[in-house]
Protein backbone atom coordinates (compact mmCIF):
# COMPACT_ATOMS: atom_id res chain seq x y z
CA UNK A 1 0.00 0.00 0.00
CA UNK A 2 1.33 3.42 -0.94
CA UNK A 3 1.92 5.88 1.83
CA UNK A 4 -0.25 8.97 2.18
CA UNK A 5 2.61 11.30 1.24
CA UNK A 6 3.57 9.32 -1.86
CA UNK A 7 -0.02 9.15 -3.17
CA UNK A 8 -0.36 12.92 -2.64
CA UNK A 9 2.85 13.59 -4.53
CA UNK A 10 1.63 11.42 -7.42
CA UNK A 11 -1.59 13.42 -7.69
CA UNK A 12 0.15 16.79 -7.48
CA UNK A 13 3.19 15.96 -9.58
CA UNK A 14 2.43 18.78 -11.99
CA UNK A 15 1.01 22.06 -10.72
CA UNK A 16 -0.79 24.24 -13.27
CA UNK A 17 -1.15 27.85 -12.10
CA UNK A 18 -3.90 28.60 -14.62
CA UNK A 19 -6.02 25.65 -13.48
CA UNK A 20 -5.44 26.62 -9.86
CA UNK A 21 -6.64 30.19 -10.43
CA UNK A 22 -9.59 28.91 -12.44
CA UNK A 23 -10.64 26.65 -9.56
CA UNK A 24 -10.35 29.49 -7.05
CA UNK A 25 -12.50 31.76 -9.25
CA UNK A 26 -15.04 28.97 -9.71
CA UNK A 27 -15.16 28.41 -5.96
CA UNK A 28 -15.84 32.11 -5.36
CA UNK A 29 -18.69 32.14 -7.88
CA UNK A 30 -20.24 28.83 -6.88
CA UNK A 31 -20.31 29.54 -3.16
CA UNK A 32 -20.95 33.31 -3.38
CA UNK A 33 -17.69 34.16 -1.60
CA UNK A 34 -16.08 37.61 -1.41
CA UNK A 35 -13.11 38.31 -3.68
CA UNK A 36 -10.87 38.58 -0.63
CA UNK A 37 -11.54 34.90 0.07
CA UNK A 38 -8.12 34.07 -1.40
CA UNK A 39 -6.50 36.51 1.06
CA UNK A 40 -7.78 34.73 4.18
CA UNK A 41 -4.87 33.48 6.27
CA UNK A 42 -6.41 30.05 6.69
CA UNK A 43 -6.99 29.68 2.94
CA UNK A 44 -3.45 30.85 2.14
CA UNK A 45 -2.02 28.37 4.61
CA UNK A 46 -4.03 25.62 2.95
CA UNK A 47 -2.77 26.59 -0.51
CA UNK A 48 0.84 26.69 0.66
CA UNK A 49 0.46 23.32 2.35
CA UNK A 50 -0.80 21.74 -0.87
CA UNK A 51 1.95 23.35 -2.92
CA UNK A 52 4.71 25.51 -1.40
CA UNK A 53 5.37 27.14 -4.78
CA UNK A 54 1.86 28.56 -5.15
CA UNK A 55 1.71 32.32 -5.50
CA UNK A 56 -0.51 34.18 -3.10
CA UNK A 57 -3.62 35.56 -4.80
CA UNK A 58 -5.07 38.98 -4.03
CA UNK A 59 -8.71 40.05 -4.18
CA UNK A 60 -7.92 42.07 -7.31
CA UNK A 61 -6.52 38.99 -9.05
CA UNK A 62 -9.58 36.97 -7.99
CA UNK A 63 -11.90 39.67 -9.32
CA UNK A 64 -10.09 39.75 -12.68
CA UNK A 65 -10.19 35.96 -12.92
CA UNK A 66 -13.94 35.92 -12.24
CA UNK A 67 -14.53 38.59 -14.90
CA UNK A 68 -12.47 36.61 -17.41
CA UNK A 69 -14.50 33.51 -16.63
CA UNK A 70 -17.75 35.46 -17.03
CA UNK A 71 -16.72 36.83 -20.45
CA UNK A 72 -15.61 33.40 -21.64
CA UNK A 73 -18.80 31.68 -20.49
CA UNK A 74 -20.91 34.46 -21.97
CA UNK A 75 -19.35 33.98 -25.40
CA UNK A 76 -19.82 30.22 -25.10
CA UNK A 77 -23.49 30.64 -24.17
CA UNK A 78 -24.01 33.22 -26.91
CA UNK A 79 -22.69 30.77 -29.51
CA UNK A 80 -24.87 28.00 -28.09
CA UNK A 81 -28.02 30.14 -28.25
CA UNK A 82 -27.17 31.17 -31.81
CA UNK A 83 -27.55 27.58 -33.03
CA UNK A 84 -30.74 26.54 -31.23
CA UNK A 85 -33.37 25.72 -33.86
CA UNK A 86 -36.41 27.50 -32.42
CA UNK A 87 -37.29 30.84 -30.97
CA UNK A 88 -36.67 31.98 -27.41
CA UNK A 89 -39.17 33.08 -24.76
CA UNK A 90 -37.99 35.73 -22.33
CA UNK A 91 -38.97 36.91 -18.88
CA UNK A 92 -37.87 40.20 -17.37
CA UNK A 93 -38.44 42.01 -14.10
CA UNK A 94 -37.10 45.01 -12.23
CA UNK A 95 -35.75 44.91 -8.70
CA UNK A 96 -34.57 47.51 -6.20
CA UNK A 97 -31.74 46.78 -3.76
CA UNK A 98 -31.54 47.90 -0.13
CA UNK A 99 -29.50 50.94 -1.17
CA UNK A 100 -32.22 51.80 -3.75
CA UNK A 101 -30.16 50.82 -6.82
CA UNK A 102 -32.40 49.60 -9.62
CA UNK A 103 -31.66 46.38 -11.49
CA UNK A 104 -33.28 44.49 -14.34
CA UNK A 105 -33.14 40.78 -15.09
CA UNK A 106 -33.52 38.96 -18.40
CA UNK A 107 -34.04 35.19 -18.54
CA UNK A 108 -34.21 33.02 -21.67
CA UNK A 109 -36.43 29.92 -21.95
CA UNK A 110 -36.06 27.59 -24.93
CA UNK A 111 -36.39 24.00 -26.15
CA UNK A 112 -33.11 22.24 -26.93
CA UNK A 113 -32.44 19.56 -29.56
CA UNK A 114 -33.67 16.86 -27.16
CA UNK A 115 -37.00 18.65 -26.65
CA UNK A 116 -36.12 19.55 -23.08
CA UNK A 117 -37.05 22.93 -21.62
CA UNK A 118 -33.96 24.96 -20.76
CA UNK A 119 -33.55 28.20 -18.83
CA UNK A 120 -30.61 30.60 -18.72
CA UNK A 121 -30.31 33.86 -16.78
CA UNK A 122 -28.72 36.16 -19.34
CA UNK A 123 -28.52 39.43 -17.43
CA UNK A 124 -28.87 40.95 -14.01
CA UNK A 125 -27.94 44.51 -14.88
CA UNK A 126 -27.95 47.90 -13.29
CA UNK A 127 -31.01 49.89 -14.34
CA UNK A 128 -30.62 53.64 -13.79
CA UNK A 129 -33.71 55.85 -13.47
CA UNK A 130 -36.15 56.67 -14.88
CA UNK A 131 -37.90 53.29 -14.96
CA UNK A 132 -40.55 54.36 -17.47
CA UNK A 133 -41.75 52.48 -20.54
CA UNK A 134 -39.21 54.13 -22.88
CA UNK A 135 -36.22 53.30 -20.69
CA UNK A 136 -37.41 49.73 -20.11
CA UNK A 137 -37.96 49.11 -23.82
CA UNK A 138 -34.56 50.53 -24.72
CA UNK A 139 -32.82 48.50 -22.03
CA UNK A 140 -34.47 45.19 -22.98
CA UNK A 141 -33.81 45.78 -26.67
CA UNK A 142 -30.16 46.58 -25.90
CA UNK A 143 -29.79 43.34 -23.91
CA UNK A 144 -31.40 41.27 -26.67
CA UNK A 145 -29.11 42.74 -29.31
CA UNK A 146 -26.08 42.18 -27.10
CA UNK A 147 -26.91 38.46 -27.05
CA UNK A 148 -27.78 38.42 -30.75
CA UNK A 149 -31.32 37.23 -30.00
CA UNK A 150 -33.37 40.20 -31.14
CA UNK A 151 -34.49 38.25 -34.24
CA UNK A 152 -35.34 35.05 -32.35
CA UNK A 153 -37.83 36.43 -29.81
CA UNK A 154 -41.02 34.41 -29.35
CA UNK A 155 -42.65 36.19 -26.39
CA UNK A 156 -41.89 38.30 -23.36
CA UNK A 157 -43.30 37.70 -19.88
CA UNK A 158 -43.67 40.77 -17.65
CA UNK A 159 -45.70 41.70 -14.61
CA UNK A 160 -48.89 43.75 -14.82
CA UNK A 161 -47.47 47.23 -14.29
CA UNK A 162 -49.07 49.77 -16.63
CA UNK A 163 -45.66 50.90 -17.88
CA UNK A 164 -45.00 47.39 -19.17
CA UNK A 165 -47.97 47.60 -21.55
CA UNK A 166 -46.46 50.61 -23.31
CA UNK A 167 -43.01 49.00 -23.16
CA UNK A 168 -44.33 45.94 -25.02
CA UNK A 169 -45.97 48.09 -27.68
CA UNK A 170 -42.66 49.82 -28.33
CA UNK A 171 -40.77 46.53 -28.52
CA UNK A 172 -43.24 45.12 -31.04
CA UNK A 173 -42.23 47.82 -33.49
CA UNK A 174 -38.54 47.02 -33.03
CA UNK A 175 -38.64 43.19 -33.13
CA UNK A 176 -39.74 40.61 -35.67
CA UNK A 177 -42.58 39.04 -33.70
CA UNK A 178 -44.95 36.22 -34.64
CA UNK A 179 -48.67 36.63 -35.40
CA UNK A 180 -48.36 40.43 -35.51
CA UNK A 181 -47.45 40.37 -31.83
CA UNK A 182 -50.84 39.05 -30.68
CA UNK A 183 -49.14 36.54 -28.36
CA UNK A 184 -45.99 38.51 -27.68
CA UNK A 185 -46.89 39.91 -24.24
CA UNK A 186 -47.40 37.20 -21.61
CA UNK A 187 -48.59 38.39 -18.22
CA UNK A 188 -46.82 36.85 -15.24
CA UNK A 189 -49.08 34.30 -13.51
CA UNK A 190 -47.07 34.54 -10.29
CA UNK A 191 -47.67 38.29 -10.15
CA UNK A 192 -51.39 37.82 -10.80
CA UNK A 193 -51.65 35.24 -8.00
CA UNK A 194 -49.72 37.58 -5.72
CA UNK A 195 -52.21 40.38 -6.38
CA UNK A 196 -55.13 38.01 -5.72
CA UNK A 197 -53.66 36.80 -2.42
CA UNK A 198 -52.93 40.37 -1.27
CA UNK A 199 -56.51 41.35 -2.01
CA UNK A 200 -57.87 38.34 -0.12
CA UNK A 201 -55.62 38.94 2.88
CA UNK A 202 -57.24 42.36 3.35
CA UNK A 203 -60.31 40.52 4.72
CA UNK A 204 -58.23 38.92 7.49
CA UNK A 205 -55.86 41.79 8.19
CA UNK A 206 -57.16 42.16 11.75
CA UNK A 207 -56.52 38.50 12.53
CA UNK A 208 -53.04 38.60 10.97
CA UNK A 209 -52.14 41.64 13.08
CA UNK A 210 -53.25 39.88 16.26
CA UNK A 211 -51.19 36.79 15.42
CA UNK A 212 -48.13 38.92 14.71
CA UNK A 213 -48.53 40.82 17.99
CA UNK A 214 -48.76 37.52 19.88
CA UNK A 215 -45.60 36.24 18.24
CA UNK A 216 -43.74 39.48 19.00
CA UNK A 217 -44.90 39.32 22.63
CA UNK A 218 -43.64 35.78 23.24
CA UNK A 219 -40.40 36.30 21.33
CA UNK A 220 -39.70 39.49 23.27
CA UNK A 221 -38.60 37.59 26.36
CA UNK A 222 -36.85 34.28 26.95
CA UNK A 223 -39.10 33.61 29.95
CA UNK A 224 -42.27 34.11 27.88
CA UNK A 225 -40.89 31.92 25.11
CA UNK A 226 -40.12 29.13 27.59
CA UNK A 227 -43.61 29.34 29.08
CA UNK A 228 -45.12 29.16 25.61
CA UNK A 229 -43.11 26.02 24.78
CA UNK A 230 -44.15 24.44 28.10
CA UNK A 231 -47.80 25.21 27.33
CA UNK A 232 -47.46 23.68 23.87
CA UNK A 233 -45.97 20.54 25.46
CA UNK A 234 -48.81 20.29 27.98
CA UNK A 235 -51.35 20.51 25.14
CA UNK A 236 -49.48 17.75 23.23
CA UNK A 237 -48.81 20.11 20.32
CA UNK A 238 -46.11 18.78 18.01
CA UNK A 239 -43.90 21.55 16.72
CA UNK A 240 -40.70 21.44 14.67
CA UNK A 241 -40.27 25.14 13.99
CA UNK A 242 -40.15 28.25 16.13
CA UNK A 243 -42.71 30.99 16.19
Amino acid sequence: MQSRSSSLSNRLAEFDVDIFRELVALCIVKHDLPFQFAEYDGVRNLFVYLNPDVKVLSRHTSRNDVLKMFKREKERLKEFLHYIPGRVAFTSDCWTSLNTDGCISLTAHFIDDNWCLQKRILNFSFMPPPHNEVSLAEKILLLLKDWGLDKKVMCLTLDNASSNDLCVDMLKNQLKVLCDGDHFHVRCCAHILNLIVKECIKDVDEVVVKVRECVMYYKGSQVRKQKFLESAKVCDLIYSKGL
